[in-house]
């Protein structure tokens, strides 16, 4: 469905933008409405002419402002059926500019929950001339508002079963098929065809989409020349045959193809066409939609899969690891750090370095290269002091953050090592060496 606890701010923009883009397919005033709170969560292009405000505005403006009493119409069982009827209740819209606007104004509850609603406006003024909705237009609006719930499908596959079924009603057709063009073959392949009849192929060929199915075409007329798709409906006996391109930036894509049965008549051209395009624009938000999604899920599990490395390598590695803003104050150490410097992790962060890492001038220079994005791999040994103010030789290393998109400094990393155990060995082997020696020139004065 909508928006929810478990979406992030980025995925209800997503969703809201192309559930306005739907919204903007319908030539009248519409806008989709939280029943929860009566917040206007998308608008259409005609909304914001209408009402003079701009669609951010309109996002920001309760239902009840722009139609006063619409919340004593919510409450009434009655009046609540008789706005989701298509006989809808006429209102006064409050525009921009504080005047009066009658309207007829129709509800449709979406989904299980009935969380949220598509309102559409018909201006009164308009709905004089058209005393009676002509039962296409009625059948279009239907289309739209079940299409809305596209984007809130937790699958690919249950976003194109509902144009498709859309596709079927709007068009009255018995069969219907998405096509996608076959990576791996030089085809277009049905990624859902519901065919009872047979009319449909499974696959359509590269050349005869180049060669007849590059713009939308509807027939009757079956006159020649002929497309295959035209020459198939007419060997079956489909009445009609729509079929309408995919395009994806600017590149065609796949192919939207309908067939009627024997028995029902052809629909008008225009209105068929009309529903066409409305299931094309869909279609295209939906591939576009789980595309970007599948990105974002992928980039996610390898950010994640780097995150839990770099946890790991930081938790685990015996050198103290400190991270430093580009003012030098500590934000974060790991394990060893704490170890070899004394030092909590709560107590240093927010802290300068020169009040952590003490004993040495040496660092102060290295820091400042790293400012400049130039690492110093080996400050050579050095002697820092622990939090106890014990001295203890060190290994100390700066290295430069910088972000992925450019050689912006970040933060900086400093490895520090305690080397204390192999001084003392280095040390103990020396005097073992000395020893050595002094005994190999005791044996040999006593020789002599």
């Amino acid at each position: 469905m909508l928006p929810n606890s478990s979406r992030s701010p980025k995925d209800i923009d997503l969703l809201t933008a192309e559930v306005s883009h739907l919204l903007d397919i319908s030539p009248d005033p519409s806008i989709l409405v939280s029943n929860i709170d009566l917040g206007i969560m998308a608008a259409n292009a005609a909304m914001a002419e209408l009402t003079g405000y701009t669609r951010k505005e309109l996002l920001k403006i309760g239902l009840d402002i722009l139609l006063p009493g619409i919340q004593s119409i919510l409450t009434d069982d009655t009046l609540n059926l008789e706005l989701h009827s298509l006989q809808g209740c006429r209102f006064e819209l409050i525009n921009r500019r504080k005047q009066k606007t009658e309207a007829i104004v129709q509800a449709k509850a979406l989904g299980k929950d009935r969380r949220y609603s598509v309102f559409r406006l018909t201006p009164f003024s308009r709905n004089l001339k058209n005393k009676s909705l002509a039962d296409h237009e009625a059948f279009q609006l239907d289309g739209i508002l079940a299409l809305v719930q596209i984007f809130y499908q937790s699958t690919l596959e249950q976003a194109l079963d509902i144009i498709l079924q859309v596709g079927k009603d709007i068009l009255d057709a018995e069969s219907l098929g998405i096509y996608k063009i076959d990576s791996n073959h030089p085809q277009l392949k049905a990624v859902l065809l519901d065919n009872p009849s047979g009319f449909l192929p499974e696959t359509i060929s590269t050349t005869d989409f180049f060669s007849h199915y590059k713009d939308s075409h509807f027939s009757p007329p079956f006159k020649p020349p002929l497309s295959p798709l035209m020459e198939r409906a007419a060997e079956k006996g489909s009445s009609f045959v729509i079929s309408s391109p995919l395009n994806d930036t600017n590149a065609i894509s796949g192919l939207i193809v309908a067939m009627g049965s024997e028995k029902s008549p052809a629909p008008d051209k225009k209105v068929a066409l009309a529903g066409m395009k409305l299931l094309v624009a869909a279609t295209e938000g939906v591939f576009n939609n789980f595309i970007l999604k599948s990105n974002l899920n992928d980039r996610l599990t390898i950010t994640t899969l780097k995150k839990a490395i770099g946890d790991t390598i930081n938790k685990y590695i015996p050198e103290g690891i400190l991270y430093l803003g580009p003012d030098l104050l500590i934000q974060q150490v790991n394990p060893s750090a704490e170890q070899i410097l004394g030092y909590a992790e709560q107590e240093v962060v927010g802290r300068h370095i020169d009040d952590v890492i003490i004993g040495t001038d040496r660092l102060t220079p290295a820091l400042q290269d790293a400012l400049e994005n130039i690492p110093t791999h080996d400050l050579g040994q050095l002697e820092i002091h622990h939090r106890d103010g014990s001295a203890f030789p060190a290994l100390i290393q700066t290295f430069p953050v910088t972000s992925p998109e450019s050689d912006k400094i970040q933060g900086i990393l400093i490895f520090v090592q305690d080397i204390s155990k192999e001084e003392k060995v280095r040390i103990q082997t020396q005097q073992l060496e000395r020893r050595a020696l002094v005994g190999q020139m005791n044996a040999i004065f006593a020789h002599e």
